[in-house]
This record gives C-alpha cells, sequence and structure tokens, in this order.
C-alpha cells in the first residue's frame, strides 16, 4: 500500500473517531437520551462510514517469499501445512497473509487487504498484470 494510501486511511479513521466523540459531546451537552431522535437519526451514517473505512481494501498480493500470487476467497482453511478442510475460511477482514505455496506469513499493509487476481480499475497508463 502506498503512502499516501495509508495517510488517507489514517485521516480517514481519525474524523470517524471524531465524529463519533462528537456526536457523544453533543448528546451529553443536550441532555439527550441515549435513544434521542438525533442519535438514532445519526449513528447509522458513523456505523456505515466506520464499516466503510475498515473495508478491505483488494490489492494484487504475490508472496514475497516465493513469488506466488495470494487469492484470497471462502473456502477450505489453510495454515502452514496446507488444506484444513475441517474447518472453512469465510474470507474475514484481515491484515496478515498465508502463502499457499511456500507458507510464508506477511502483512502487505497496517489495514485489512484482500488478495484478488486483477483490480477492478484500470489507468490509461497502467500495465497488464503480468502471470507468473
Amino acid at each position: 500500500m502506498s503512502t499516501e494510501m495509508q495517510e488517507a486511511h489514517n485521516l480517514a479513521m481519525a474524523i470517524i473517531r471524531e465524529l463519533k466523540s462528537t456526536l457523544r459531546q453533543v448528546a451529553v451537552a443536550a441532555k439527550l437520551p441515549e435513544n434521542s431522535e438525533l442519535i438514532t437519526d445519526l449513528a447509522p451514517h458513523v456505523r456505515k462510514l466506520a464499516d466503510f473505512a475498515e473495508a478491505p481494501i483488494d490489492m494484487v498480493l504475490h508472496c514475497p517469499a516465493c513469488g506466488l500470487q495470494h487469492i484470497d476467497a471462502p473456502g477450505a482453511d489453510v495454515d502452514a501445512n496446507g488444506p484444513c478442510y475441517d474447518h472453512h475460511w469465510d474470507n474475514p477482514p484481515h491484515r496478515s497473509h498465508l502463502c499457499h505455496g511456500c507458507g510464508h506469513i506477511w502483512r502487505p499493509a497496517d489495514v485489512p487487504t484482500n488478495g484478488v487476481a486483477a483490480v477492478k480499475t484500470h489507468g490509461r497508463a497502467d500495465s497488464v498484470i503480468v502471470k507468473r
């Protein structure tokens, strides 16, 4: 993840924390009950912002140890010994990734990421993703 992207994420999280804090302060200052119309109207929007900020970022990931492309998907859980068919992986938001080829575990960013075969957008100057 680029430094700019990390800074944008950190700023978004700071804004969300500030919104939550301000909402609490307004409710206390106005002596509003927790179930007041203001709180019940605004709380879902703040929650939605927080959920969006914590949503995994789709990234093309390759294992830094062996170069195998890492694609996250629901299915059999995988540990350092390979697939574990008695456990199911539903692909929850996560930061660390386990290479299915060599067992190396790495963290590509300090935010949740999701390994994908290709990103959904393409810029005019972008090269085609190279299959390894």
